[in-house]
């Protein structure tokens, strides 16, 4: 064999054996995450939709009365397209299996709460519309910017 093939050869069974790793330890996105990875990131995805959630929520009227067009905008142009965005990301993460049921339960109902509050402005400011859903994410160790509405 002359030397060019062996370093070609070398080269592959090296490149085999990095992906062969990288499978072997979950890095290549093949297996769910742990439960800290998941609310790692869970938490960075929440993060900026949070940010730009509350900087639009504050801009709201005391009680939600969106009467005023602007106010009404500002919920529909941007409180629910971050929550909408913030949940279908979410959705992209694998949660390992033991929390897989619970956590796609509180994004279905993220989902729902969302609908209810597209359809009624008012909810927007009111923790109590939401509490079910928050305690579903505090039980799954997420961070008050997976939560849903003022609190």
């Amino acid at each position: 064999m002359r030397l060019h093939e062996t370093g070609r050869a070398g080269s592959i069974l090296l490149a085999a054996a990095s992906l062969s790793a990288l499978v072997g330890t979950g890095c290549y996105g093949t297996g769910s995450l742990s439960k800290s990875e998941l609310v790692d990131e869970a938490n960075a995805i929440c993060k900026p939709h949070t940010k730009k959630i509350r900087a639009a929520a504050d801009k709201l009227p005391a009680g939600g009365q969106s009467r005023n067009p602007r106010s009404s905008k500002l919920a529909r142009g941007t409180i629910e397209p971050q929550l909408r965005a913030q949940i279908t990301e979410l959705r992209g993460l694998k949660p390992p299996d033991d929390l897989a049921k619970e956590y796609t339960k509180w994004l279905d109902d993220s989902d729902r709460a969302l609908g209810r509050m597209t359809k009624d402005q008012s909810l927007i400011t009111s923790a109590a519309n939401f509490e079910a859903v928050n305690r579903e994410a505090a039980g799954l160790g997420m961070s008050r910017d997976c939560y849903i509405g003022p609190g």
